[in-house]
């Protein structure tokens, strides 16, 4: 798990990540430390990161866990549910983030996405709106795109 949490900080930060162990003073497994340090940062501690690093970094912990918990590149959950991660992301984080969907969506992975980001939405491969009328009433709306062949 900790080398996935490395590859993915990498990847979604641009930096370094580890995951150290928290022991008791009896020695057992407490709990587990994110250590953290995206490129150009000194920092390695979460409470000094900015919003969109946080987020990266927790990305990378559940994407982590993913990777541990299953057989294969991809990880053992089949569907990941993410609503609004990529809120508090700024551009350059959000062209990280959709480029690590789309490698995980080549694994087999499936991602449902809650976002209100265009950049976000642009890699989607089918979206789902709801809208109202001018008489308040609801309406969902959906378009599918399809792979260029």
């Amino acid at each position: 798990m900790n080398a996935a949490f490395r590859d993915y900080s990498a990847e979604l930060l641009g930096g370094q990540g580890e995951l150290e162990a928290e022991l008791t003073e009896s020695g057992r497994l407490s709990g587990l430390r994110l250590a953290v340090q995206p490129r150009g940062k000194r920092t390695r501690s979460m409470t000094l990161l900015s919003a969109g690093e946080r987020t990266m970094a927790g990305l990378a912990f559940l994407f982590a866990l993913n990777h541990a918990g299953g057989e294969g590149s991809a990880g053992g959950l089949p569907l990941a549910v993410l609503d609004e991660v990529d809120a508090p992301l700024d551009e350059a984080n959000i062209r990280r983030f959709t480029s690590f969907l789309k490698l995980f969506s080549e694994r087999g992975a499936q991602f449902l996405l809650v976002t209100h980001q265009k950049a976000t939405m642009e890699v989607a491969q089918a979206l789902w709106g709801v809208t109202t009328d001018q008489t308040g009433a609801s309406r969902v709306l959906s378009i599918k795109q399809y792979a260029e062949s």
